[in-house]
């Protein structure tokens, strides 16, 4: 990994011209990671990170909690109306379709061979059909009572896979590759204007790195030569890949 001085000043000013075609927020996010980059004693973004891990767990845990009670909530409504009916849910809908039928209305012929019901009735004397919305919440009640379970089931064992970051500290941005990666992230998705390409957003965080401590021996942006901007990325570990996305993620949050 190239040597990098310490250090606990703001990015240099030169950085304003490389960042000027990211939006404001992003470009406030890639000043603090060249910060970060810089100072390895910052551990702020680590922090963010468990301190993001953590609210998630929370929301999801309280998500389980939510749809158990809708799962149990359904279920004994099923249960309910099914004991009303004497488990007859059909005859339901038809009593209040039948029920909407004006008096003395002559009774319809079959329709190819078919002996009309109730709906086909109400559907061809164009009479607004009272039981339809009554028969989709029966069956999405269904379907979601089993929805809820199986979501349940699945996010407890989300929750469960996932690994907090340990308790060490450690500064994020001076792991070697993880400033490049988020400032590819960065590049990538929040620029304004012209979509830069590969090898520019790659000569980019060349210049970046060049302009925080001279960027190693092995990237020179004059020359365009940003192997080692590639190596760095493909080299870096996927668990810090996945907490660059959640730093991220946490501060390019919509306002």
């Amino acid at each position: 990994m190239p040597d990098r001085a310490v250090s606990t000043e703001t990015p240099h000013r030169g950085l304003k011209s490389l960042l000027k075609d990211l939006d404001p927020q992003a470009r406030r996010v890639a000043f603090r990671i060249c910060s970060a980059y810089k100072n390895p004693r910052d551990i702020r973004a680590y922090e963010e990170i468990r301190v993001e891990f953590d609210q998630q767990d929370l929301i999801a845990k309280r998500s389980v909690r939510a749809l158990k009670k809708l799962e149990k909530g359904l279920t004994n409504l099923e249960a309910g109306i099914k004991a009303t009916l004497k488990g007859d849910t059909r005859s339901l809908p038809d009593s209040l379709r039948e029920a909407h039928i004006p008096d003395g209305s002559p009774a319809l012929l079959p329709i190819y061979e078919k002996e009309p019901t109730t709906k086909d009735y109400l559907r061809i004397r164009n009479i607004p059909d009272p039981a339809e919305p009554l028969e989709r919440f029966l069956q999405l009640q269904h379907e979601v009572r089993c929805l809820a379970k199986k979501e349940a089931n699945f996010v407890q064992s989300w929750i469960q896979r996932r690994r907090r970051p340990k308790r060490r500290p450690f500064a994020l941005f001076s792991v070697w590759g993880a400033s490049q990666y988020a400032l590819q992230s960065l590049f990538l998705g929040r620029v304004r204007g012209r979509r830069l390409h590969k090898n520019e957003i790659e000569v980019r965080i060349a210049g970046i790195l060049t302009e925080l401590d001279h960027g190693g021996r092995t990237i020179d942006p004059h020359k365009k030569d940003c192997s080692a901007i590639r190596a760095s990325i493909k080299r870096l570990p996927n668990r810090y890949k996945t907490w660059c996305d959640k730093f991220l993620a946490h501060h390019l949050k919509p306002s």
